[in-house]
């Protein structure tokens, strides 16, 4: 519609009949949350569409704009509203004007069409029984539960696909590879649906949507999401527990080398003495000596070195136990959860991780 780069969700001209040359202009302005100047917004688009309105007639006639019978096209300015809270911005411009009554002679005024998509229930959208209500019906979906609760009529998708244009099959074919696209389906399965719409098959793909994304998708970004949460936990844990053992046993390992290097000293001292009096002498001495000293060296080097290597076999023994152990109980409680199609408990134990260790503890896994 406009000659010039404007920017504007949908500008369309429609005929009043066949057989007439004259038409009215829908703008509709989509909206996801409230937005309070949206009537200004949509004002100064009318604008621009008059305008390149008068510039296609002058093109045609010159100074036709200036005569006494010239007129513009009606404009039917729509709010598609699609947020989930109530839409509470006004619908007539002169709300957004000071003085407005005072000053009302001299100030433009209009009100926009609101279309608020939350407003509609099922029932009314499907008693509509055309495409427009279809296309509201998935608008309206955030995740695969509120598509199997849906429940449409096997007779009103069967209408749709019967008495559908191909123009209006393909806009329903673009609008579902989005949502199936925000519920994060591949492109394969996506690909899959949509070409069931081609084939005019709009039954079959709600009923085997449903039963793809709860058996396969979801139940693949379940499992990614606990895999890596037990694989965080693991390493935590394993880190945990590494250190712990390194500093055991680099203290064990620490205190058996100072014995060794204090009997050996108490050896040497002891064989100038005697190997009688010295070997009695010096294991006590040496072992004394010995544990004091190897104990602050040993302590030193085998925190150390118990903490590196420590560290290192912990963490390869904590993440590999932790991750198996944590895969086994996340897929073990998939299963079960899976199999009471409990998939809210699913998906919230996947977020949330003391409301899944009371899952597991639900269950006795």
């Amino acid at each position: 519609m406009f000659t010039e780069e404007r920017s504007s969700d949908t500008v369309k001209r429609i005929k009043i009949s066949e057989n007439n040359t004259f038409y009215f202009v829908s703008l509709i302005e989509h909206k996801t949350k409230v937005d309070y100047n949206v009537s200004m917004q949509l004002l100064r688009y009318m604008v621009y569409i008059w305008e390149d309105y008068e510039k296609e007639m002058e093109r045609q006639k010159r100074g036709i704009s200036r005569t006494k019978d010239f007129r513009y096209p009606p404009i039917l300015p729509i709010v598609y509203y699609e947020g989930s809270g109530t839409w509470t911005a006004p619908c007539n411009i002169k709300d957004r004007i000071f003085f407005d009554e005072a000053f009302e002679p001299f100030t433009p005024g209009f009100f926009y069409k609101l279309v608020q998509l939350n407003a509609y229930s099922v029932k009314e959208l499907v008693g509509k029984n055309d495409e427009l209500s279809l296309l509201m019906l998935i608008n309206r979906l955030q995740d695969s539960a509120e598509f199997r609760e849906l429940d449409l009529p096997k007779d009103y998708l069967e209408n749709l696909a019967e008495h559908s244009t191909d123009e209006l099959l393909g806009i329903i074919e673009k609008v579902t590879a989005s949502m199936l696209r925000h519920l994060q389906l591949p492109e394969d399965e996506i690909t899959e649906f949509t070409e069931q719409v081609k084939e005019r098959k709009m039954a079959e793909l709600f009923e085997n949507f449903v039963n793809t994304v709860d058996m396969s998708s979801l139940y693949k970004i379940a499992l990614e999401r606990s895999r890596w949460k037990a694989m965080t936990e693991g390493e935590a844990k394993g880190r945990e527990k590494g250190l712990a053992e390194g500093e055991a046993k680099g203290r064990e390992k620490g205190l058996a080398e100072g014995e060794a290097k204090g009997r050996e000293k108490g050896l040497a001292e002891g064989e100038a003495k005697g190997r009688e009096k010295g070997l009695a002498e010096g294991e006590a001495k040496g072992r004394e000596k010995g544990l004091a000293e190897g104990e602050a060296k040993g302590r030193e080097k085998g925190l150390t070195e118990g903490e590196a290597k420590g560290r290192e076999k912990g963490l390869a023994e904590g993440e590999a136990k932790g991750e198996i152990k944590g895969m086994e109980r996340v897929n073990r409680l998939i299963q079960l959860l899976m199999a009471e199609n409990r998939l809210e408990d699913l998906r919230r134990s996947a977020e949330d991780v003391s409301y899944r260790e009371r899952l597991f503890q639900e269950f006795g896994i």
